[in-house]
C-alpha cells in the first residue's frame, strides 16, 4: 500500500472514530439519562487517565524500541522488545488496579463495576498498546488504534441504542463498553490475520521478560507527556463531579462535545503539519502554518456561528431537552478553540527545533492553572465556571507559547 493511500485511510479512520466516539457517547445522554450518564463520564475519565500507558506510552516505547530491530532483520532483538512491552504492560495492570481501587472509595463504585474497568483496562491494553504498538513497529501499523477506535465505539453505541434505558445503571453502561472492548480486539485480530499474514504473528507474544529501569523510564516520560493532556481535557470533569455532582457533569460533557469536532480539525491539521515543519526553512513554516491556521480558525467561526444560531435545536434533537442547559458552556468552549486557532501552531514549532522541555513544562503549568481557575471559578458558578476556566487557561498557555516562539525565533505562528 502506497503512502499516500495509507494516509489518507488513516485520516478517514480517525474521522469515522471521532464520529463513532461521539455519536457512542450521545446515545449514552439521551437514553440513560443524567444520572448514570454522569456517572459513566466520571468514572471514564478516571479510567482515561490510566489508559495513558495502553494508549500512549506503550505503543510509543515498542514503536522507539522495536521498529530498527525489525527493519535490520534482528528478530530475536525485536522479539526481546516486545516481550518488555509483555512485562511492563504487566506492571501497568496492577497499577490500574490500584489506581481505580482508591477512586472506587472516593466515587463508590460497586465492586463489580471495578473489576469489570480493570477488564476494560486489560482489554484495551492488549489491542491499542501491545497490539498497536508492535504492527507501528513492524511499519503496518498507523491504522491499527483508529480502527480499533471505531470499532470499539460502533459496537458499544449500537449496544447502548439497543440495551439501555431510563432504568439503566453504570454498571449496565460499562459492561456494554466492555462487549466493545473485546469486539474490537476480536475483529482486529481478525483482520490483522487476513491482511498482514506472516507479520500478524509478531503482534503480541506472551512472554514476561525482564525489564531495565531504562525501559520503565521511557514508558514513564511518554506516560507524562500523555498524561498531561488529559488530565487537561478531564479536569472540568474532576471538578464538576467532585463539587457539583454527577448530573452537573452529564451537562458539562455535552457542552464538550460541541466543540470536540474543532478540536479534532486543529489536531489533524497539527499532524499533517508537523513533516513540513521539519523539512522546511522557517518562513516558509510560519508561512504554512498561518495559512492552515486560518483555515481551521475560519471553520472555528463556521461553527461558532452555526451554534449560536442553531445550538438549541441541535442539542434538542440529539441529546433530548434535558440537556439544554450545556448550550451556553458550549459556546464558551467554541470560543477556548477559536482562541487555539488564533494563535496557530507555536508549540508544534517549539517542539520540532529543540525546545520540547519548554513546552512540555508549559504544557504541567497549564495543568495547574487550569486547577486553579476551576477551583476558583466551579463552586460558584458549577459547568459554566468550568467551561470559563478552560477558556481563560487556553488563552494564557497559547499567549505563552506565542511568545517564546517569537522572543527565540523572531517567528508568529499567529493568523494575524
Amino acid at each position: 500500500m502506497s503512502l499516500g493511500r495509507k494516509t489518507s485511510i488513516i485520516i478517514v479512520l480517525r474521522i469515522a472514530g471521532m464520529l463513532a466516539s461521539i455519536l457512542s457517547t450521545a446515545a449514552i445522554a439521551r437514553y440513560a439519562g443524567q444520572q448514570s450518564f454522569g456517572q459513566y463520564v466520571l468514572i471514564f475519565s478516571v479510567l482515561s487517565l490510566v489508559l495513558i500507558v495502553a494508549q500512549h506510552a506503550l505503543p510509543m516505547y515498542l514503536a522507539k524500541n522495536g521498529s530498527a530491530h525489525f527493519r535490520n532483520g534482528e528478530e530475536e532483538l525485536f522479539a526481546g522488545v516486545l516481550n518488555k512491552g509483555v512485562s511492563i504492560y504487566i506492571v501497568s495492570v496492577f497499577f490500574a488496579l490500584a489506581v481505580l481501587g482508591i477512586v472506587a472509595q472516593i466515587t463508590d463504585i460497586p465492586g463489580s463495576l471495578l473489576l469489570i474497568l480493570a477488564a476494560i483496562y486489560a482489554v484495551l491494553g492488549i489491542n491499542i498498546g501491545l497490539r498497536g504498538g508492535a504492527m507501528t513497529a513492524i511499519g503496518q501499523a498507523q491504522m491499527a488504534s483508529p480502527l480499533e477506535t471505531v470499532i470499539r465505539n460502533t459496537i458499544f453505541g449500537a449496544a447502548v441504542v439497543l440495551l439501555v434505558d431510563k432504568n439503566s445503571s453504570v454498571y449496565d453502561i460499562f459492561t456494554l463498553y466492555f462487549v466493545g472492548a473485546v469486539g474490537s480486539l476480536v475483529v482486529c485480530v481478525l483482520l490483522d490475520k487476513i491482511f498482514l499474514g506472516d507479520g500478524a504473528n509478531h503482534a503480541c507474544p506472551l512472554h514476561v521478560s525482564p525489564v531495565t529501569w531504562l525501559d520503565f523510564s521511557q514508558v514513564l516520560t511518554f506516560s507524562l507527556l500523555g498524561g498531561v493532556f488529559v488530565l487537561n481535557a478531564n479536569i472540568g470533569v474532576y471538578f464538576v463531579g467532585s463539587i457539583s455532582g454527577a448530573e452537573q457533569v452529564a451537562i458539562y460533557k455535552i457542552a464538550m462535545l460541541a466543540a470536540t469536532g474543532v478540536s479534532f480539525l486543529y489536531a489533524s491539521a497539527s499532524s499533517v503539519l508537523a513533516s513540513r515543519l521539519s523539512a522546511s526553512e522557517g518562513r516558509d513554516v510560519a508561512n504554512t502554518a498561518r495559512k492552515m491556521a486560518r483555515y481551521v480558525a475560519l471553520l472555528n467561526v463556521a461553527a461558532l456561528i452555526f451554534f449560536i444560531v442553531f445550538g438549541q435545536l441541535f442539542i434538542r434533537i440529539v441529546v433530548g431537552e434535558a440537556f439544554l442547559d450545556s448550550y451556553f458552556p458550549a459556546l464558551i468552549l467554541l470560543s477556548a478553540q477559536l482562541i487555539t486557532s488564533l494563535f496557530g501552531f507555536s508549540g508544534l514549532y517549539l517542539n520540532l527545533n529543540g525546545d520540547e522541555r519548554f513546552v512540555l513544562g508549559t504544557a504541567f503549568f497549564a495543568v495547574a492553572f487550569n486547577a486553579g481557575m476551576h477551583l476558583l471559578l466551579v463552586p460558584e458558578h458549577d459547568y459554566v465556571g468550568a467551561a470559563w476556566a478552560v477558556l481563560a487557561t487556553t488563552f494564557v498557555w497559547k499567549s505563552v507559547l506565542w511568545f517564546r516562539l517569537y522572543r527565540l525565533h523572531k517567528v508568529s505562528m499567529a493568523i494575524i
